[in-house]
Formats: C-alpha cells, structure tokens, sequence
C-alpha cells in the first residue's frame, strides 16, 4: 500500500530529464541552428516531442499535447508552433520569410526553456 501511495505522489509531481539527456538535447538544438527555419521548426518539434517521451509520455506528439502535460507552462504557444511545423511539412501554407525565422528563433528559445525547466 506504502508502494502505491509513493508512486501515486511521484507521478503527480512533475517528471525530470537528467542533465545528461538535457545536455543531448541542446547540442542538438545547436545542430539545426544551421538548418533553414522551415527545418528549424520542423526539427524543433521533433526535439520537443522526444523530450515529452523523456519525460514518460507516450503517443504522438498531437495525443500528447491533449493531456495536457503539467510540464508544459504554455500548452497554447506550443499548440501554435505544432500547427505551424503541421502547415509546413504538409504544404498546407507556406509563410513569408519573415514569419519563418520569427517563429523559427521563438521555437527555439521555447525549447531551450523547457528543456532547462524540466532538467534535475
């Protein structure tokens, strides 16, 4: 019973990467600063998705995103920046340059924050 009580509040706080993975994940964010801001965000997405499994959540980036996850301060702008990589990588529009590296140069600096927020 002690068991379960314990996992019960260990899951309800919030999860944490070690400085090790944290450590992975920015060099990767410096790998695709050379990349075009398409792929930046694209690549972006891709990151932050994988921290969210880090993390220990499973599915798609979309069904994780639904739950809502308690790490995630601003669900909405992430929601956002999901929408955008969505329009990009299915042709659906394809913004001006300077939307690009507006919301490219943000999605960056989001990513880096989370992962420094959710790092032990």
């Amino acid at each position: 019973m002690l068991k379960i009580l314990w996992w019960i509040f260990w899951w309800n706080k919030y999860r944490t990467i070690s400085s090790w993975e944290a450590r992975q994940l920015l060099a990767s964010i410096k790998n695709i600063e050379n990349l075009s801001m398409k792929e930046q965000i694209i690549d972006c997405d891709k990151i932050y998705h994988h921290t969210l499994k880090l993390l220990g959540y499973t599915g798609t980036f979309w069904e994780i995103l639904k739950k809502e996850p308690k790490e995630i301060p601003n669900i909405q702008e992430i929601w956002n920046v999901h929408k955008l990589r969505n329009s990009l990588v299915h042709g659906l529009w394809t913004p001006e340059n300077k939307i690009l590296e507006r919301e490219s140069q943000r999605y960056l600096k989001i990513l880096r924050s989370f992962i420094r927020s959710v790092t032990q």
